[in-house]
């Protein structure tokens, strides 16, 4: 007997989607399917399936006449089993400088100095405040400027569901922070001996007082923290560093759990001709990850211990966001640091020949 599926119970539907349908993608296709099933899926918040899927690689097909992405998940697989390729067109994203983050949203700057967060998926668009905002901007311009001042942009999703975006830059010496619909970036002032302590990372976590901060870390491992309620005042905000030494030149910060995670990644410089980056008049040096630490902080007495063995969690890091997932759950290995490169050059990374030259599961 032939079956008319729209006209199936709208209960059974929403039970569908919700309890069965794991992949953010199948459930944005599963909305198309008809009317019914489109109405259904209203009721379903596909947006929090964001938050139990793997992270995704995004990269350009290379095509200077379409803007055309190609998204592959899982990210860096090692057996490449079940890998997704996904054609996304990406407007925003052309002829820009994008970042990712671990909720959805990729943060685009171009040429003009507008900033954008978007959904490449759902295609939402939320405005940020314009580069030109950015406090201690200096009068720099062209490519590499656009490809360099912004060293890391991560966006952190606040008590609320309510996006912040946090932006380090002008060579980790300082950081700014803004939400959608701002019309200006809001300083985060570090101490006058910044070009000791540059900022590397940056995440949020709510204390057992339930209060909202942001917690930043140097190179030096230092960690510092800035209360939330400040930010929404828009006054500018100062860094104040405390203990916990560990020199490295890259550290990342992230939530595991209930625990505070310091990632310290490891470089060596290739000094011959083949392994520099001609980028205008500039000559850049070509970082290769040769080993990483993780060490967990200790609130009694605010130092970090060196962790051997992660478990059960797989840390990513790059130029965004770091993440932390619990490996079994996701289908990713287990004791594992999935990285990219932190150093990207240009705008020619396709999936024939990546940019970030340096990456790879450690």
């Amino acid at each position: 007997m032939g079956v008319n599926w729209a006209d199936l119970p709208t209960d059974l539907v929403v039970n569908i989607l919700d309890k069965h349908i794991v992949s953010f993608v199948d459930g944005l296709a599963f909305s198309g399917v008809c009317r019914s099933w489109r109405k259904a899926s209203e009721l379903v918040n596909l947006k929090h399936k964001w938050e139990c899927q793997m992270p995704w690689l995004m990269l350009t097909d290379g095509n200077q006449d379409i803007t055309e992405h190609e998204w592959i998940g899982p990210y860096l697989k090692p057996d490449h089993e079940k890998v997704r390729c996904y054609n996304v067109e990406c407007d925003l994203g052309y002829g820009r400088k994008c970042w990712g983050s671990s909720h959805g949203w990729i943060l685009t700057h171009g040429i003009d100095d507008n900033m954008y967060l978007f959904n490449p998926l759902t295609k939402d668009c939320l405005d940020l405040p314009c580069r030109r905002t950015i406090p201690f901007l200096r009068d720099n311009s062209g490519e590499f400027l656009g490809a360099y001042f912004i060293n890391r942009a991560v966006v952190l999703k606040v008590s609320g569901d309510t996006l912040v975006v946090v932006l380090i830059y002008d060579a980790y010496l300082r950081a700014a922070i803004a939400k959608p619909g701002d019309t200006q970036w809001t300083p985060i002032i570090s101490e006058k001996r910044a070009i000791y302590r540059r900022v590397m990372d940056v995440l949020y976590r709510r204390d057992n007082l339930g209060t909202d901060g942001l917690v930043f870390v140097n190179e030096s491992g230092n960690i510092a923290l800035v209360n939330l309620d400040d930010v929404q005042n828009k006054k500018p905000l100062a860094l104040s560093w405390y203990g916990c030494y560990v020199p490295y030149i890259q550290t990342y910060i992230v939530n595991s759990g209930q625990d505070l995670l310091l990632v310290l990644r490891i470089f060596e410089t290739e000094t011959n001709d083949e392994g520099k980056v001609r980028e205008g008049e500039h000559d850049i040096d070509h970082y290769k990850t040769v080993n990483f630490k993780v060490y967990k902080f200790q609130f009694d007495d605010r130092s970090w211990e060196e962790l051997k063995d992660l478990q059960d969690v797989a840390l990513f890091v790059g130029n965004n966001a770091t993440m932390s997932v619990r490996a079994s759950e996701m289908g990713c290995q287990r004791n594992c640091i999935y990285f990219t490169d932190t150093y990207t050059f240009g705008s020619n990374a396709t999936k024939d020949k990546l940019a970030g030259h340096d990456f790879c599961v450690f």
